[in-house]
């Protein structure tokens, strides 16, 4: 099965079992899938459907922070409700020992030396632990060893 035929059953079941704010948050991710297909005139893989629901969780993640910088705690929980539903349908992240060393084994098979060699080092480790990193994350992380 794969993770969009996943997403559509769990949005069925929601439905039946009346779970409104399940079942609001798995249409705007399947419209945000339906949007990317039209705009790039593909058919979304999971490895691209991944990409989508990580986008959807960090724009909820920004907007939950708005949303407590102006005293809104309400939605900013709505928010966090909505990204806690979509994690499901994300692999798990690798845990920091785990991205420690892959970062490190990039930089030696890229050979960089210095932070102006940041760009090369996250692609490489992007390119193959792209679905289990969080970009800023590695980020953060990059910039830490190369320094």
């Amino acid at each position: 099965m794969t993770l969009m035929d996943q997403i559509r059953e769990h949005l069925k079941q929601a439905m039946k079992s009346k779970e409104s704010e399940r079942v609001s948050t798995l249409r705007m991710l399947l419209a945000d899938v339906r949007r990317k297909e039209i705009d790039a005139g593909i058919q979304v893989d999971d490895s691209e459907l991944v990409k989508i629901v990580r986008s959807a969780v960090k724009s909820r993640q920004d907007s939950a922070e708005s949303y407590r910088q102006g005293n809104r705690t309400d939605l900013a929980e709505k928010e966090e409700r909505e990204i806690a539903i979509l994690q499901d349908y994300l692999p798990a992240e690798l845990d920091h020992d785990q991205l420690v060393g892959i970062v490190r084994e990039a930089i030696s098979s890229t050979g960089a030396s210095s932070p102006r060699d940041m760009g090369q080092v996250m692609k490489a480790v992007m390119s193959t632990h792209g679905d289990r990193v969080d970009g800023r994350t590695l980020s953060t992380l990059v910039k830490e060893l190369l320094s």
